[in-house]
Order: structure tokens, then sequence, then C-alpha cells
């Protein structure tokens, strides 16, 4: 015997895609924070490395005589060759904001010890500039703050490194 009362069907779909919605959201923001925090951070060193090669390669083509020059006008005691390499590496990262309380430091050394300006020094083999600066996130510091643990924002240190033969040789 047939029934004439029949069970309506419940359409399910809709109850699906929300449980969907919020599955992947709870997947894909975190996702997205992570890979907006660390395309930053890669940002951020790739402007430094180039900033500290373009000022080593600047300081590795002086001449010699541009090497033994020192900056009187200045306070600082180094060539003016490196206090203009320092101001370049400096230009360049304008652009940065790395949310860090500290500026990015600009070191310039020749043969791994600071340049020299006596007469008497021999002109350098290797040129070598650094920068270190630490980049915070003041984006995403409630995402990022429960991954690490930490209750304020992660702080990534960066150390880019360029080096350089001298050409004066």
């Amino acid at each position: 015997m047939r029934s004439i009362y029949r069970q309506p069907r419940r359409n399910a779909g809709g109850a699906a895609a929300i449980e969907l919605v919020a599955v992947l959201g709870v997947i894909l923001i975190p996702l997205l924070v992570a890979s907006l925090f660390f395309g930053r951070f890669v940002w951020h060193y790739s402007v430094a490395q180039k900033a500290a090669q373009d000022a080593a390669r600047f300081v590795a083509a002086s001449s010699p005589t541009e090497m033994k020059t020192q900056c009187t006008l200045l306070i600082y005691k180094d060539p003016c060759v490196v206090m203009a390499a320092m101001s370049l590496a400096t230009t360049e990262m304008a652009e940065l904001n790395p949310g860090g309380k500290d500026t990015p430091s600009v070191a310039v050394y020749c043969d791994e010890q600071k340049c020299a300006t006596n007469k008497d020094t021999p002109v350098p083999r290797m040129i070598s500039v650094d920068i270190k600066m630490t980049v915070e996130d003041p984006f995403f510091t409630v995402f990022t703050s429960a991954f690490s643990g930490t209750a304020g924002p992660i702080s990534i240190p960066i150390h880019a490194t360029g080096r350089s033969y001298y050409v004066g040789n």
C-alpha cells in the first residue's frame, strides 16, 4: 500500500556550503597571513641585500686616491667614498618600513676591518658592506602572535652582506 503522505526532502546543499566556507576560512586565513608576512620579510631582505651589494660595488670601483681621502667636513673620520656608500645604501632602503624601533645600520669594511684613511695603509682586496635591521609585523599581530606564542609582534632580524673585490689593485 502506498502512502499518500510523503516526507518532504530537505535540501542540505546550503548547510554544506556554509560548513565549507567556515572550514576553508579557518585554513585559508592563516595561510594568507603567513604568506603576506613572509613575503614582506623576503621583500625587506632582498632590498637590503641589493643595497649592500650596490654599496660594495660603489666602494670597490673607487680609485685608490678616493679610498685614502678623508672627509674633513663631517664628524666621521671615514673615507669620503665610504660615507657616500653608506648614504647610498640608506637611500636605497628609505622606502622600507621594517616596523622596528631601530633604524637599519650600515657598516663598510675593507679586508674585514674598518676602512682606514692612512696614506701608508695599502688598498684593500675585499670590500664588504653589512646591513642589519629588524622586521616587525605591524599588520597581522593578532594572527602571528597566536602562532608564535608571544604577546607582541614578531621581530625577525635581517643581516644582509654585499662583498666585492676592490678594482683598484
